[in-house]
């Protein structure tokens, strides 16, 4: 029986132009299956593999959707050479979403030759280069390293000359400055990952808890999408510990109280969330149900992996 490898033009229309964002809701009524079938069917056709932003932003709601069944086909896609630059990150991203700690291995290497060709290459370093800390791993953070040391040393330079072009200098500082962010939260991210459980958990609630930007995103995803009575106990342990800690001193007597409640309830609904909610718990939540429909995106934020891998 011959397959049917037909695609949806109007699905390739659709994905022709960015759904990130916004315009996610131009692609949302699209069900996973259909996604699944469509995708299928276009990387069959070599016109369409070769659609770099068809391809990008396919794989992007792939991710978005987090569609499990579509693992070993993202994975034939990472490999260099395969898909055009913009593509490429993407499929490392999606794979970065599907994927087991045995995936990361291979999706380190493969970003981190991107990343090498991009640093010689101006015209796609804007599709790399940016991404490093949201897909990469020791081998990019070695890449990372390296880049920091030249640009570090190109900065120097241009700023003991006799008459230092500022506008240079300035650009070079812009630069130094992006790299050393991406190490350090790169860095971050490695370091937390090698650490046993619930002692890894405690430290990514932390992260969350107190919202330190990209980490705290990405903590929430891990805790979510890895969840264990031993990274539960890890929540709980930050929650008993640390949240008062939390708590500035000035505010006092009924304010700080209300911020402590704020906090734990915050926690708890992470647990509920992690499918690690006790009853006592849950009972508790289900008291401050109305404050908590207040404010969602404090108590219940539900970040994906766009969320995660796409948003700077």
């Amino acid at each position: 029986m011959t397959q049917n490898t037909s695609v949806d033009r109007a699905f390739v229309q659709a994905l022709q132009s960015s759904p990130t964002g916004i315009y996610y809701r131009d692609v949302a009524h699209y069900s996973s299956e259909k996604i699944e079938t469509e995708f299928r069917n276009a990387t069959a056709q070599p016109e369409l593999v070769a659609d770099e932003e068809f391809m990008a932003n396919v794989l992007f709601l792939i991710r978005k959707r987090e569609i499990r069944t579509l693992h070993d086909d993202v994975a034939r896609l990472i490999q260099p050479g395969v898909l055009k630059p913009r593509a490429s990150v993407s499929a490392l991203k999606t794979m970065v979403s599907l994927g087991t700690p045995s995936d990361m291995s291979a999706v380190d290497r493969n970003f981190s030759e991107l990343q090498r060709a991009a640093l010689k290459d101006p015209h796609i370093q804007a599709e790399i280069l940016p991404w490093a800390e949201r897909v990469g791993g020791p081998q990019t953070l070695a890449v990372l390293r390296s880049e920091l040391v030249t640009v570090t040393r190109e900065q120097r330079a241009a700023e003991s000359t006799n008459s230092p072009d500022f506008t240079k200098v300035s650009q070079l500082d812009r630069v130094r400055s992006s790299l050393e962010n991406q190490e350090f939260v790169l860095k971050r991210k490695l370091e937390i990952d090698g650490m046993r459980e619930p002692e890894r958990a405690f430290t990514l609630t932390d992260l969350y808890m107190r919202r330190v930007g990209h980490l705290a995103i990405w903590s929430y995803k891990q805790l979510v999408d890895n969840p264990s009575p031993a990274s539960a106990a890890g929540v709980r342990a930050f929650m008993s510990d640390s949240v008062k800690g939390m708590v500035p001193k000035s505010a006092s007597g009924d304010a700080g109280s209300r911020l402590i409640l704020d906090l734990r309830l915050r926690g708890l609904c992470l647990l509920l969330r992690m499918g690690q909610a006790t009853p006592q718990e849950t009972d508790f939540i289900e008291q401050y149900k109305s404050r908590i429909e207040q404010n969602p995106v404090f108590y219940r934020p539900n970040y994906d992996w766009e969320d995660v891998l796409d948003r700077l």
